[in-house]
């Protein structure tokens, strides 16, 4: 690769990280939204322990983050997420790039087409309603997302080059999110692993180096993994907002494995699977659209003939993100954002076979004249902004105070010292944090 082609590969790398910042920020919620959004403030606030698994990474980061001397808390935890979310594209940009030269021989000649290709597979991607939601409120989704970018890009690297590094700092990294929505991340594991060891060639020699390095492997993993210490020892400061008992190592263990919920679980989950698998496929086709879709179909037959890995790769991404969700949720609602946060996995591996399809399209016409590539192109362009036209009005939450109008309504005109019970936990996690992150009404007692 030329140093003008790698500039030129940077170049628009780095074009398109403050062009989605830019928009996800246009869009961005300016108070506190639904859901988790007003507990996870609130417990950045007061660095204190949210529900269940506790996610340390995030708060620890928000809380650094939370020291920025401009906007309000909610706000500065909104604009984190969407930092998360454009990093994460412009690391998936380069994923891009590394598994294209890496897997498909002759590529490095056609860089144009692949950049047109990651281009394409981004705007898709990054303008579904369930990745853009995550982008413009405060969720654990779109950390979720950079960590697994992150990953992906590491597997590629050691792949290229065999340097043990990518590896430590990959399973460091690979702890080191599961401190965040453990579940979720770890449902790409089989998927990552797969593509490590299937492409790994071990020999005989380098098994043995495998075997000498293994106590240093475990070492970069438990490191990682070390930030859930984090809910142990902030608990022996008493926190004000603290979720179950977490001052032990066994409380903290019972915390991060769910370990009552798990007790509780029975097989009802499987009893609406076919609700579940329905509303799956009834979601992938509202959120890429269908002439997207087919496009992906194209991408997957491209896939099927000249790279196997890769389908399978991104087959095992889907049916592994697919089953968490059906093991993680009770019931398939629609609306909620989380759950659209759960399968942001799966719509990256579609939207990457969507980008594949482009790229094999573009090679179709790349002997044309240069009236029908350039029309193409246009043709291409528009069809990966149907995503960005169709999700817009619905992702774009700038105008959006309606959780905190409803909360701040809700406790404003109380009497002083009033006791207010809440059976309603978007409202009382709305309470919270205007109590503990905009200081209103601390005089109430919510129960």
């Amino acid at each position: 690769m030329t140093k003008q082609s790698l500039f030129s590969k940077r170049s628009l790398g780095l074009f398109l990280f403050p062009f989605f910042l830019l928009i996800y920020v246009f869009t961005l919620c300016p108070t506190v939204f639904w859901w988790d959004s007003g507990e996870l403030i609130a417990n950045i606030a007061v660095l204190g322990i949210p529900h269940r698994p506790g996610f340390p990474i995030y708060i620890l980061l928000g809380k650094f983050f939370s020291f920025l001397p401009f906007f309000n808390l909610a706000l500065k935890i909104n604009f984190l997420s969407a930092l998360f979310s454009a990093f994460a594209l412009l690391t998936l940009y380069f994923a891009f790039f590394e598994l294209s030269n890496l897997f498909f021989p002759g590529v490095g000649q056609k860089k144009t087409q692949v950049a047109i290709s990651a281009l394409a597979f981004l705007l898709v991607f990054g303008f579904t309603y369930s990745f853009w939601m995550q982008a413009v409120r405060a969720e654990v989704y779109s950390l979720n997302i950079l960590f697994f970018a992150l990953l992906l890009l590491l597997s590629l690297r050691y792949l290229r080059t065999r340097y043990p590094k990518y590896i430590f700092l990959f399973l460091f990294l690979l702890g080191l999110g599961l401190g965040n929505h453990h579940l979720s991340l770890l449902s790409t594991t089989p998927a990552l692993f797969f593509l490590l060891l299937s492409s790994s060639g071990m020999t005989h020699s380098s098994f043995g180096i495998t075997l000498r390095r293994f106590p240093l492997y475990v070492f970069s993993f438990l490191l990682g993994l070390s930030v859930y210490l984090y809910l142990p020892i902030r608990s022996l400061a008493s926190p004000v907002l603290a979720w179950g008992d977490t001052r032990s190592i066994s409380g903290s263990a019972s915390s991060v494995f769910a370990i009552e919920s798990l007790r509780n679980l029975s097989l009802n989950f499987l009893s609406n699977i076919e609700e579940k698998i329905l509303g799956m496929i009834h979601l992938f086709y509202d959120q890429i659209t269908l002439i997207c879709l087919l496009i992906s179909l194209l991408g997957m037959m491209f896939l099927a003939k000249y790279g196997k890995r890769i389908l399978l790769f991104l087959l095992l991404l889907i049916m592994g993100n697919c089953a968490s969700v059906i093991f993680m949720t009770t019931e398939f609602i629609s609306t909620n954002p989380d759950l659209h946060g759960y399968l942001t996995f799966s719509l990256f591996s579609l939207a990457f076979l969507y980008g594949l399809g482009i790229f094999f399209l573009t090679d179709q016409i790349k002997s044309g004249s240069s009236t029908i590539r350039h029309s193409a192109l246009v043709i291409f362009l528009l069809i990966s902004l149907i995503p960005l036209s169709k999700h817009f009005a619905y992702a774009n939450l700038s105008n959006n105070r309606i959780a905190h109008n409803y909360g701040y309504n809700t406790i404003q005109h109380l009497d002083s010292n009033s006791v207010l019970f809440v059976n309603n936990v978007n409202l009382s996690f709305i309470l919270r944090e205007l109590q503990f992150a905009e200081k209103v009404r601390r005089d109430v007692k919510i129960i």
